[in-house]
Protein backbone atom coordinates (compact mmCIF):
# COMPACT_ATOMS: atom_id res chain seq x y z
CA UNK A 1 0.00 0.00 0.00
CA UNK A 2 3.44 2.37 0.55
CA UNK A 3 6.33 2.09 -0.65
CA UNK A 4 7.60 4.50 1.07
CA UNK A 5 6.47 3.12 4.56
CA UNK A 6 6.19 -0.46 5.64
CA UNK A 7 3.01 -0.57 7.83
CA UNK A 8 4.00 -4.69 9.03
CA UNK A 9 7.26 -3.33 10.23
CA UNK A 10 5.66 -0.42 12.11
CA UNK A 11 2.80 -2.14 13.84
CA UNK A 12 5.08 -4.72 15.56
CA UNK A 13 3.22 -6.22 18.34
CA UNK A 14 5.98 -5.51 21.29
CA UNK A 15 5.95 -1.76 20.77
CA UNK A 16 3.03 -0.73 18.42
CA UNK A 17 0.08 1.26 18.77
CA UNK A 18 -2.90 1.24 16.50
CA UNK A 19 -5.94 3.12 16.34
CA UNK A 20 -8.51 4.78 13.57
CA UNK A 21 -10.79 7.86 13.33
CA UNK A 22 -14.77 7.70 12.76
CA UNK A 23 -13.44 8.66 8.91
CA UNK A 24 -11.89 5.24 8.79
CA UNK A 25 -8.14 6.33 8.76
CA UNK A 26 -5.93 4.13 10.73
CA UNK A 27 -2.95 5.74 12.91
CA UNK A 28 -0.21 3.19 13.57
CA UNK A 29 3.01 3.92 14.96
CA UNK A 30 5.99 1.72 17.07
CA UNK A 31 9.46 2.13 18.65
CA UNK A 32 11.96 3.80 16.01
CA UNK A 33 14.76 3.34 18.59
CA UNK A 34 15.11 6.97 18.84
CA UNK A 35 13.76 9.83 21.04
CA UNK A 36 11.21 10.90 18.57
CA UNK A 37 8.49 8.30 17.34
CA UNK A 38 6.84 8.50 13.76
CA UNK A 39 3.10 8.26 13.42
CA UNK A 40 1.77 6.85 10.57
CA UNK A 41 -1.90 7.44 8.68
CA UNK A 42 -3.57 5.29 6.32
CA UNK A 43 -6.20 5.91 4.46
CA UNK A 44 -9.37 4.17 3.75
CA UNK A 45 -8.15 4.15 0.25
CA UNK A 46 -4.49 2.91 1.68
CA UNK A 47 -2.96 6.01 0.94
CA UNK A 48 -0.01 5.74 3.54
CA UNK A 49 1.66 9.10 4.81
CA UNK A 50 3.64 10.44 7.85
CA UNK A 51 0.91 12.04 10.34
CA UNK A 52 3.95 13.69 12.27
CA UNK A 53 6.83 12.26 15.24
CA UNK A 54 6.32 12.83 18.84
CA UNK A 55 8.55 12.11 22.02
CA UNK A 56 8.65 8.72 22.74
CA UNK A 57 7.74 9.41 26.13
CA UNK A 58 4.65 11.17 24.86
CA UNK A 59 3.01 7.97 22.92
CA UNK A 60 4.74 5.05 24.02
CA UNK A 61 1.49 3.84 26.21
CA UNK A 62 -0.46 4.39 22.88
CA UNK A 63 -3.05 7.06 21.54
CA UNK A 64 -6.95 7.89 20.51
CA UNK A 65 -7.70 9.48 17.55
CA UNK A 66 -10.46 12.71 17.96
CA UNK A 67 -13.44 13.75 16.19
CA UNK A 68 -11.27 16.74 15.14
CA UNK A 69 -8.70 15.10 13.42
CA UNK A 70 -5.92 14.88 17.08
CA UNK A 71 -4.62 12.15 18.75
CA UNK A 72 -4.55 11.98 22.37
CA UNK A 73 -1.77 9.85 23.24
CA UNK A 74 -0.32 9.21 26.82
CA UNK A 75 3.15 7.47 28.27
CA UNK A 76 5.57 7.92 30.60
CA UNK A 77 5.35 11.88 30.67
CA UNK A 78 1.49 12.06 30.81
CA UNK A 79 -1.21 13.18 28.42
CA UNK A 80 -1.02 15.26 25.49
CA UNK A 81 -2.79 16.34 22.09
CA UNK A 82 -1.36 15.88 19.13
CA UNK A 83 -3.10 18.45 16.20
CA UNK A 84 -3.44 17.27 12.32
CA UNK A 85 -0.47 19.91 12.08
CA UNK A 86 1.94 17.83 14.28
CA UNK A 87 1.47 20.84 17.31
CA UNK A 88 2.11 18.65 20.64
CA UNK A 89 0.17 20.40 23.87
CA UNK A 90 -0.20 18.82 27.34
CA UNK A 91 -3.82 17.60 28.61
CA UNK A 92 -4.84 18.97 31.63
CA UNK A 93 -5.44 16.70 35.03
CA UNK A 94 -5.93 16.82 38.43
CA UNK A 95 -4.37 13.67 38.79
CA UNK A 96 -0.98 12.74 38.13
CA UNK A 97 -1.28 9.36 36.02
CA UNK A 98 1.66 6.89 36.17
CA UNK A 99 1.53 5.35 32.51
CA UNK A 100 -1.61 6.71 30.95
CA UNK A 101 -3.45 4.83 28.20
CA UNK A 102 -6.18 6.92 26.34
CA UNK A 103 -8.43 4.22 24.61
CA UNK A 104 -10.75 6.58 23.02
CA UNK A 105 -12.95 9.97 23.27
CA UNK A 106 -16.84 9.81 24.76
CA UNK A 107 -19.66 12.06 22.59
CA UNK A 108 -19.05 14.65 25.26
CA UNK A 109 -15.30 15.02 25.42
CA UNK A 110 -14.34 13.30 27.63
CA UNK A 111 -11.44 10.88 27.66
CA UNK A 112 -10.91 7.63 28.77
CA UNK A 113 -7.86 6.47 30.33
CA UNK A 114 -6.69 3.35 31.37
CA UNK A 115 -3.59 3.83 34.12
CA UNK A 116 -2.38 0.45 35.57
CA UNK A 117 -5.28 -1.72 37.21
CA UNK A 118 -7.76 1.54 36.99
CA UNK A 119 -10.22 3.51 34.58
CA UNK A 120 -10.51 6.88 34.65
CA UNK A 121 -12.34 9.97 32.65
CA UNK A 122 -10.79 13.21 31.99
CA UNK A 123 -13.32 15.81 30.91
CA UNK A 124 -11.97 19.73 31.24
CA UNK A 125 -9.12 18.71 33.09
CA UNK A 126 -10.93 16.79 35.85
CA UNK A 127 -10.39 13.48 36.61
CA UNK A 128 -12.21 10.84 37.85
CA UNK A 129 -11.26 6.96 38.70
CA UNK A 130 -14.37 4.96 37.07
CA UNK A 131 -13.69 1.20 37.57
CA UNK A 132 -10.71 -0.72 39.17
CA UNK A 133 -9.75 -4.42 38.44
CA UNK A 134 -8.53 -6.25 41.99
CA UNK A 135 -6.07 -7.97 42.09
CA UNK A 136 -5.13 -7.61 38.74
CA UNK A 137 -2.53 -9.91 37.40
CA UNK A 138 -3.01 -9.43 33.40
CA UNK A 139 -2.79 -6.09 31.44
CA UNK A 140 -6.53 -3.95 31.08
CA UNK A 141 -7.62 -3.48 27.94
CA UNK A 142 -10.13 -1.25 26.73
CA UNK A 143 -12.23 0.28 23.86
CA UNK A 144 -15.05 3.81 23.91
CA UNK A 145 -17.55 2.56 21.58
CA UNK A 146 -19.51 5.07 19.52
CA UNK A 147 -22.13 6.09 21.88
CA UNK A 148 -19.80 6.00 24.87
CA UNK A 149 -20.14 3.06 26.44
CA UNK A 150 -16.57 1.82 27.88
CA UNK A 151 -16.04 -1.67 27.38
CA UNK A 152 -12.68 -2.96 29.25
CA UNK A 153 -11.47 -6.56 30.54
CA UNK A 154 -8.48 -7.92 32.35
CA UNK A 155 -7.99 -9.96 29.37
CA UNK A 156 -10.57 -12.22 29.98
CA UNK A 157 -13.70 -12.46 28.11
CA UNK A 158 -15.74 -13.56 31.03
CA UNK A 159 -14.36 -10.20 32.53
CA UNK A 160 -15.67 -7.69 30.19
CA UNK A 161 -16.90 -5.08 32.19
CA UNK A 162 -19.22 -2.10 30.26
CA UNK A 163 -18.96 1.73 31.90
CA UNK A 164 -21.29 3.86 30.55
CA UNK A 165 -22.14 7.52 31.22
CA UNK A 166 -23.86 7.65 34.09
CA UNK A 167 -23.98 4.36 35.11
CA UNK A 168 -22.99 2.15 37.37
CA UNK A 169 -20.58 -0.27 35.92
CA UNK A 170 -22.32 -3.60 35.03
CA UNK A 171 -20.13 -6.73 33.57
CA UNK A 172 -20.94 -8.01 30.38
CA UNK A 173 -22.26 -11.76 30.24
CA UNK A 174 -20.99 -13.10 26.85
CA UNK A 175 -23.19 -15.35 25.04
CA UNK A 176 -22.42 -17.43 21.91
CA UNK A 177 -19.62 -19.85 20.29
CA UNK A 178 -16.67 -20.34 18.55
CA UNK A 179 -16.06 -22.71 15.95
CA UNK A 180 -13.28 -25.20 16.80
CA UNK A 181 -12.34 -23.64 19.80
CA UNK A 182 -12.58 -26.73 22.36
CA UNK A 183 -12.81 -24.49 25.36
CA UNK A 184 -15.41 -22.51 26.77
CA UNK A 185 -15.81 -18.70 26.52
CA UNK A 186 -14.59 -18.35 30.30
CA UNK A 187 -11.14 -19.64 29.30
CA UNK A 188 -10.78 -17.36 26.12
CA UNK A 189 -8.62 -13.97 26.52
CA UNK A 190 -9.06 -10.90 24.32
CA UNK A 191 -6.15 -10.39 23.34
CA UNK A 192 -7.53 -6.55 21.21
CA UNK A 193 -10.36 -4.76 20.90
CA UNK A 194 -11.68 -1.96 18.60
CA UNK A 195 -15.30 0.07 18.70
CA UNK A 196 -18.13 -0.84 16.79
CA UNK A 197 -21.27 1.27 14.74
CA UNK A 198 -23.84 -0.61 17.41
CA UNK A 199 -22.51 0.76 20.67
CA UNK A 200 -20.32 -2.93 21.05
CA UNK A 201 -17.31 -4.35 20.02
CA UNK A 202 -14.81 -6.20 17.93
CA UNK A 203 -12.38 -8.37 19.68
CA UNK A 204 -10.00 -10.12 18.83
CA UNK A 205 -9.46 -13.55 20.95
CA UNK A 206 -7.84 -16.68 22.04
CA UNK A 207 -7.25 -18.81 24.30
CA UNK A 208 -5.80 -17.51 27.25
CA UNK A 209 -2.01 -17.44 27.10
CA UNK A 210 -1.30 -17.50 30.33
CA UNK A 211 -2.75 -21.24 30.24
CA UNK A 212 -2.36 -22.45 26.74
CA UNK A 213 -0.76 -21.98 23.72
CA UNK A 214 -1.43 -22.72 19.82
CA UNK A 215 -4.76 -22.85 18.24
CA UNK A 216 -7.24 -20.74 16.84
CA UNK A 217 -7.23 -17.14 17.32
CA UNK A 218 -10.67 -15.48 16.21
CA UNK A 219 -12.35 -11.86 15.48
CA UNK A 220 -15.27 -11.53 17.52
CA UNK A 221 -18.32 -8.74 17.53
CA UNK A 222 -19.76 -8.09 21.05
CA UNK A 223 -23.09 -6.60 20.80
CA UNK A 224 -23.76 -4.05 23.64
CA UNK A 225 -26.28 -7.39 25.32
CA UNK A 226 -23.05 -9.75 25.02
CA UNK A 227 -24.69 -11.67 22.37
CA UNK A 228 -21.19 -12.97 20.29
CA UNK A 229 -20.56 -13.45 16.79
CA UNK A 230 -17.81 -15.25 15.22
CA UNK A 231 -16.39 -13.10 11.98
CA UNK A 232 -13.04 -14.71 11.26
CA UNK A 233 -11.13 -17.61 12.41
CA UNK A 234 -6.92 -18.33 12.24
CA UNK A 235 -4.05 -19.74 13.46
CA UNK A 236 -1.67 -18.15 15.73
CA UNK A 237 1.07 -20.64 13.73
CA UNK A 238 -0.54 -20.82 10.04
CA UNK A 239 0.64 -20.35 6.72
CA UNK A 240 1.05 -16.63 5.54
CA UNK A 241 -2.12 -16.28 2.96
CA UNK A 242 -1.63 -14.28 0.06
CA UNK A 243 -1.98 -10.53 -0.89
CA UNK A 244 -4.92 -9.80 -2.77
CA UNK A 245 -6.78 -13.48 -2.60
CA UNK A 246 -9.90 -13.91 -0.65
CA UNK A 247 -10.45 -16.85 2.25
CA UNK A 248 -13.51 -18.62 4.04
CA UNK A 249 -13.22 -16.69 6.93
CA UNK A 250 -13.97 -19.46 9.30
CA UNK A 251 -11.88 -21.71 7.50
CA UNK A 252 -8.61 -20.96 6.19
CA UNK A 253 -5.13 -21.23 6.73
CA UNK A 254 -4.11 -18.15 7.38
CA UNK A 255 -1.55 -16.25 10.22
CA UNK A 256 -3.64 -14.29 12.53
CA UNK A 257 -2.11 -10.50 12.78
CA UNK A 258 -1.93 -8.63 15.86
CA UNK A 259 -3.78 -5.69 16.18
CA UNK A 260 -7.24 -4.75 14.76
CA UNK A 261 -8.69 -1.33 13.55
CA UNK A 262 -12.19 -0.37 11.91
CA UNK A 263 -11.72 1.19 8.60
CA UNK A 264 -14.94 1.68 6.39
CA UNK A 265 -16.99 -0.75 5.87
CA UNK A 266 -14.20 -3.10 6.79
CA UNK A 267 -12.13 -4.50 9.34
CA UNK A 268 -8.37 -4.27 9.29
CA UNK A 269 -6.52 -6.85 11.19
CA UNK A 270 -2.59 -6.22 11.16
CA UNK A 271 0.82 -6.21 12.08
CA UNK A 272 3.21 -8.64 13.37
CA UNK A 273 5.87 -9.90 15.68
CA UNK A 274 9.31 -8.62 14.38
CA UNK A 275 11.79 -10.58 13.63
CA UNK A 276 14.60 -9.71 11.35
CA UNK A 277 14.62 -13.24 9.24
CA UNK A 278 10.62 -13.42 9.19
CA UNK A 279 8.24 -12.16 6.82
CA UNK A 280 5.63 -10.38 8.07
CA UNK A 281 1.85 -12.24 7.38
CA UNK A 282 -0.12 -9.53 4.91
CA UNK A 283 -3.13 -7.84 6.50
CA UNK A 284 -6.71 -9.36 6.64
CA UNK A 285 -9.44 -7.47 5.76
CA UNK A 286 -13.22 -9.01 6.75
CA UNK A 287 -16.55 -7.04 6.48
CA UNK A 288 -17.74 -5.14 9.02
CA UNK A 289 -20.28 -6.67 10.81
CA UNK A 290 -24.15 -5.09 9.86
CA UNK A 291 -26.57 -4.23 12.17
Amino acid sequence: MSTEYDLDSTAVTESGHVTSDRTGNIYLASDSNSPLMPVLRMTPEGKVSQFTKVKETHADSGFTATPDGSLVSGGSDGLWRISPEGTVTQLESTHRFNHPEPIGIRPDGTVMVIDGDSVWSLKDGKAAETFTFLANRTDVRGVVATDGRTYVSNSRLDNLRVLAPGSAPKTVTVQGSLPGAGKPLSEMAIMQMAPAEDGGVYAKVQRDPQKDSGGFVYIVHIGPTGILTAMARASEQGKSCAAGQQYPALDNSCVMPWFIARSGEQLLVLGDLYDPEHTPSPALAIPALRT
